[in-house]
């Protein structure tokens, strides 16, 4: 079993993650977890840079304990 995260940007891409890739994916036992990252307070999408990107991953990574 493998686990992949995709980093999401809002709900549209997080839909396509968990109900068109995902699909094929499990058959392969390759696990997607779609996370979004907050790019605003509202979380409206949008406004993403590189360093908001990287401190949003390796902040999570140090979360995952696995």
């Amino acid at each position: 079993m493998k686990r992949v995260y995709i980093i999401c940007e809002g709900q549209s891409e997080e839909t396509f993650v968990k109900h068109i890739l995902s699909q094929h994916f499990e058959n392969l036992q390759i696990y997607l977890t779609p996370i979004i990252i907050p790019t605003s307070r509202k979380q409206k999408g949008g406004g993403l840079n590189y360093d908001r990107v990287k401190f949003f991953i390796t902040h999570k990574f140090k979360q995952d304990k696995e």
